[in-house]
């Protein structure tokens, strides 16, 4: 075991390749590592759609990187910081780091753990972008927000001016869908299993 390299902890809803906290890792420099809670299964009593959803694309994307070059420490744990503590135990890096969680709660946990936090880019508008806006306004309304947003970002603007004229479609996105309108919907999408798809079922039913 190489205990030179460091830890890239990636979240269970961070599971792209383009994240901040992959930007400065190699895999000479970084050994990744994937948590899945079983405590977190349970607490929230997923629908196990969303469980096969969640834990299939971690795994998906544990080959993807370990195609990439990358060592992977994939492992079931009781809970995040239980995955981590034994990690540690097992590899000790000399840091571990990730990208600040989507969350207060998991930023905080991450915190407490000793995870050093890169600054995300998974949305549009940081927690930092949001709070220089924020301050000083008596009102904190979305419609404002959304206006700076599509300023700020180009979004749909004919300089600094909607452009169609108009900033949203709210009237019409309030109405009815029309009662037939059903026979004109698409199909939804399906995709057929595979082998980690019908592995993570199988999981799933041996954890209930």
């Amino acid at each position: 075991t190489d205990t030179s390299k460091h830890t890239l902890w990636v979240l269970g809803d961070q599971l792209d390749p383009l994240q901040s906290a992959l930007a400065s890792a190699t895999p000479a420099t970084h050994r990744i590592l994937l948590v899945e809670s079983t405590a977190k299964l349970a607490q929230h009593r997923w629908h196990v759609q969303r469980a096969h959803l969640v834990i299939t694309a971690m795994r998906r994307f544990a080959d993807e990187r370990r195609a990439d070059g990358y060592e992977v420490d994939h492992r079931v744990a009781p809970s995040l910081s239980a995955g981590l503590a034994a990690h540690r135990a097992e590899f000790h890096p000399g840091e571990v780091v990730a990208m600040e969680p989507a969350s207060r709660d998991g930023w905080e946990l991450l915190e407490r753990l000793g995870v050093r936090l890169v600054r995300t880019n998974q949305f549009l508008c940081h927690p930092d972008e949001f709070a220089g806006w924020a301050a000083g306004r008596r009102q904190l309304k979305m419609e404002d927000f959304y206006r700076w947003q599509r300023r700020r970002l180009g979004v749909l603007m004919d300089g600094d001016e909607p452009l169609t004229g108009r900033w949203n479609y709210d009237a019409e996105n309030r109405e009815r869908p029309p009662k037939d309108g059903r026979n004109h919907w698409p199909v939804p999408l399906v995709t057929p299993l595979d082998d980690v798809d019908r592995r993570v079922l199988a999981d799933l039913a041996d954890r209930a």
